[in-house]
């Protein structure tokens, strides 16, 4: 018997037809329903390699096997004249058309039934479909070149790649801060990922090793705990640029989504120079993110650095900006010096590279410095248009809204910048500030104590929650906070002299004095640190002494920080004194312009500026046009401020709030009953920030300084501060506060 007949007797061809159809069968239901099962991938793939494996093992088994009445025997067992084969084959048969009914009835539901709807869901018009959005963190690479000083360029890998993969439309990527906020920890992947709420995460390690790098990088799927893909790679340094280009790309293929950006352009490659420049670059960056009087001077210097070597190399143009607004808020330039500085730098990468984000937002700040607001706002919508993840542009997003009549409306930005950046304090205190700008006590609250969740010792917790027991007038919370700040950063002399402010609200002149001296021994030039020293002298009745500090501060371009409208008001009040009403209204016209034309000075207020600032000043040239007679200029002045104040907060220390401004108004306008209404509901409600220099020392309210009802609301203040004064010796009997020495008076 030949070969064929005999596989055909055996069977052999009718078991191998019917295991391909119920193979095929078999991975076609599994292609369904393992996914639905939240099955690993890889479980498919397992199956489909035992169906290949069992196809000749079947073949094996039909032709060594027959299937007898008494049960499975070997074929060479059988007696061949009481053989079955031909019923076993009948019976093959039957199963094998019943499988292919199956089977077609199968392919016909899915061709014409599943497709169908499956095509028809995709032909939903585009203003009706959703986009996708996949979520990812990309975790700080680890540094296996066994040197620490190379920490940053395995840092700055991770951190280049985050910011290419962050413009890829429809992947929501965690910033950098939460991202990196789980190195050197054991904490397991989906606890990083659920704390970040990502759906995948992107790790890796990087080794250098003379003038080559091997990056090791995987890509997990948290849900399934499965691996969507991983490579090494092993390159010589220079080829650092394509290769990052070479990951976002596999990542992006990984996770489906296209290398799009927001404008439907593909992603633009990470900007290439020489391994030195890079080396510096990053470095930079990496003294950037983590901002200190220290680690700006730093930057500034490696930026400088980067520009002299590679003159074309748009983002180190960016960076260097970047590093001197920075130092606006470190009080170490004053907005106007840091503009100046800023203006030719981010021209010059726009320049070079008209797609970056961070310049055209960099650029919003020297246009609002300047008070052009049109193109600051143009220039802020540019930034968020190339990317909208941008934390900076995030930031300048929120702050536009901050300083308008519209504040509810920075909102969406700090709420997505919370979501890119979930564990970044400074996130949490932009909303914080919102709500404060909206009198949102309870979410600010809340804010408040999710920042103590992420980071207690946090300054700008310590701040953020200062400034919500301040507003309140709690100084006794208000000097816990600030003591416990003079703790976490003893190069910051701001908590120093927020703990002298409340000793000075408080009344206690000597505790005042010892802080201030220790904020004085922090930065002794710092504006807010001088102010103080001003009001201490004013106190004591050395007028001369405070106004020469007031006078410093007072000059065009000096690093400010919301000082210069209190620094303004003690020049003004002594020039008027003396009758030099002219003199004060030049002085005033020549710092805020925008007053000449009867507009709000909001083009100059910024952070290192204050609600306060623009009221007082207003206020005070108003005034000082009442003393040169000019009554129909003041009261213009003064219906510019009635119009202004229901747009912006009351309450709000460190001048978030306009305080008693309302009281000056009707102070100046002759109006003693609004006046005195006035001044008692804001004391009512606690305002207690500076409230010595605000009613006591403030010329604008001497038409209602005299009368009995100014006289019995500030006795009511006193008794407040007394009581709080008392809890606050009793806390330094207990150690819960220092005990400050009494000082004599110089």
């Amino acid at each position: 018997m030949s070969l064929i007949a005999e596989l055909k007797r055996r069977n052999v061809f009718r078991v191998g037809v019917a295991y391909a159809i119920v193979a095929w069968l078999l991975v076609e239901v599994a292609s369904v329903f393992l996914p639905a099962l939240r099955l690993p991938e890889w479980t498919l793939t397992f199956l489909a390699f035992l169906v290949v494996v069992g196809f000749p093992i079947a073949l094996i088994f039909a032709w060594a096997f027959e299937l007898t009445p008494e049960g499975i025997k070997r074929e060479a067992e059988v007696d061949r004249t009481g053989s079955i084969t031909h019923v076993t084959g009948r019976k093959l048969d039957f199963a094998i058309i019943g499988l292919l009914v199956i089977a077609v009835v199968y392919f016909a539901v899915d061709k014409f039934v599943l497709e169908q709807a499956k095509v028809a869901d995709e032909q939903v018009p585009a203003a009706e479909s959703t986009v996708q959005v996949t979520s990812i963190a990309v975790l700080p690479f680890v540094n296996m070149s066994g040197d620490p000083e190379q920490e940053f360029f395995s840092d700055g890998i991770s951190e280049e790649l985050l910011n290419v993969l962050a413009k890829v439309k429809g992947l929501r990527v965690t910033s950098r801060t939460s991202a990196f906020a789980f190195k050197g920890t054991n904490t397991s992947i989906p606890e990083i990922a659920a704390a970040l709420g990502v759906e995948h995460v992107l790790e890796g390690s990087v080794r250098m090793a003379g003038d080559r790098v091997r990056i090791t990088t995987q890509l997990i799927e948290v849900e399934t705990d499965s691996h969507l893909w991983s490579a090494s790679y092993d390159r010589e340094l220079s080829d650092i640029f394509t290769l990052q280009d070479e990951i976002a790309a596999k990542v992006g293929e990984a996770l489906k989504v296209a290398l799009l950006g927001a404008d439907s352009k593909p992603i633009r490659s990470i900007p290439e120079t020489s391994i030195d420049v890079y080396s510096d670059y990053l470095l930079a960056r990496q003294k950037l993110t983590n901002p200190s009087f220290p680690n700006l001077a730093g930057a500034e210097r490696l930026l400088k650095r980067v520009i002299e070597r590679e003159p074309d190399y748009a983002p180190a143009y960016t960076a260097l900006a970047a590093t001197y607004d920075a130092m606006v808020y470190w009080s170490m330039l004053s907005s106007t010096e840091a503009s100046t500085r800023m203006a030719p730098l981010v021209e010059r990468a726009l320049s070079l590279d008209d797609r970056l984000a961070e310049a055209w937002q960099l650029l919003a700040v020297v246009h609002f410095a300047d008070g052009d607001l049109e193109g600051a706002h143009a220039a802020e919508e540019r930034a968020l248009e190339l990317d909208p993840q941008n934390p900076l542009v995030l930031r300048g997003a929120i702050f536009r809204w901050w300083w308008s009549h519209e504040p509810e409306r920075g909102l969406p930005y700090a709420e997505e910048w919370i979501r890119l950046d979930p564990l970044f304090i400074e996130a949490h205190r932009a909303i914080a500030l919102l709500y404060l700008r909206l009198g949102r006590f309870e979410d600010l609250e809340r804010t408040i104590a999710r920042m103590r969740s992420i980071d207690p010792r946090s300054i700008n917790y310590v701040w953020t929650a200062w400034d919500l027991a301040s507003s309140r007038g709690d100084l006794v919370t208000a000097l816990e906070l600030s003591e416990e700040g003079t703790k976490i950063d003893v190069n910051d002399p701001l908590s120093p002299l927020y703990t002298a402010m409340s000793y000075l609200d408080l009344g206690d002149v000597a505790a005042a004095e010892f802080w201030t001296d220790a904020a004085s021994q922090v930065d002794p030039k710092a504006p807010s640190v001088r102010l103080l020293m001003a009001l201490l002298h004013l106190y004591r009745d050395e007028n001369v002494e405070a106004v020469a500090i007031a006078r410093e501060l007072s000059q065009p371009g000096s690093r400010k920080y919301r000082t210069r409208g209190a620094a303004l008001r003690m020049v003004a009040a002594q020039d008027l004194a003396a009758g030099n009403s002219e003199e004060v209204i030049t002085r005033y016209l020549t710092h805020y312009p925008a007053l000449a034309d009867g507009q709000f000075p909001i083009g100059q207020l910024s952070f290192e500026s204050s609600v306060r600032e623009a009221f007082i000043v207003i206020l005070d040239l108003a005034s000082a046009y009442l003393h040169a007679g000019e009554k129909a200029k003041a009261e213009s002045l003064l219906s510019l401020v009635e119009s202004e104040l229901p747009h912006w907060p009351q309450i709000g220390a460190w001048g978030w709030g306009y305080g008693y401004a309302n009281v000056e108004l009707h102070a100046l306008r002759g109006d003693k009953e609004r006046a005195l209404a006035a001044l008692r509901e804001g004391a009512a409600k606690g305002m207690r920030y500076l409230w010595r220099w605000q009613l006591l020392y403030n010329p604008n309210l001497e038409s209602i300084r005299d009368t009995p009802e100014f006289n019995a609301i500030v006795a009511e203040i006193e008794a407040d501060m007394a009581e709080q004064l008392a809890r606050v010796r009793e806390m330094q009997r207990r150690g819960e506060l220092t005990a400050v020495p009494e000082l004599a008076a110089e």
